[in-house]
């Protein structure tokens, strides 16, 4: 038969070998039953055994503490950086939708550039009359040779 003993040396073997927040959680559960378990029955031990156990009792729950608290850590850090990661993928994202925002809008610039000085040069001899465009004419062919 297992005695409560057994259960906690048991017990804190268990706590050098937990992989995962599960599994911590798992094992401070059961040590949480089997300290209840030795609470309601502490009066069939004798006062040596019962002082052993309380003992064993402590060690287990500070073993099975420690472990939740780094699988804790370990949890919190994995899920920080899995954000960080997350983060830097939606800011490169958002980065290159600004930069072909910007390139779209520089495109449209241009354009738009390009099609007012057509529309100034085509109109450069409008609202001149005679003479006047004669030698608006003859200056812009001046500076063309």
């Amino acid at each position: 038969m297992t005695t409560l003993k057994d259960l906690f040396l048991d017990v804190i073997e268990d706590a050098r070998h937990v992989q995962t927040w599960a599994e911590a959680v798992d094992l401070h559960e059961h040590t949480k039953t089997l300290v209840s378990d030795f609470g309601t029955k502490q009066g069939l031990y004798s006062a040596d055994e019962r002082l052993e156990l309380i003992k064993l009792r402590n060690e287990a729950l500070a073993k099975v503490r420690n472990v939740l608290h780094l699988e804790r850590i370990e949890r919190d850090v994995a899920a920080a950086a899995e954000a960080r990661q997350r983060h830097a993928v939606e800011r490169v994202e958002r980065l290159e939708a600004i930069e072909r925002e910007l390139a779209a809008a520089e495109r449209e610039r241009e354009a738009l550039e390009q099609s007012q000085s057509r529309s100034i040069r085509g109109h450069a001899f409008e609202g001149l009359t005679g003479n006047a465009i004669s030698r608006a004419r003859e200056s812009l062919h001046e500076r063309e040779r």
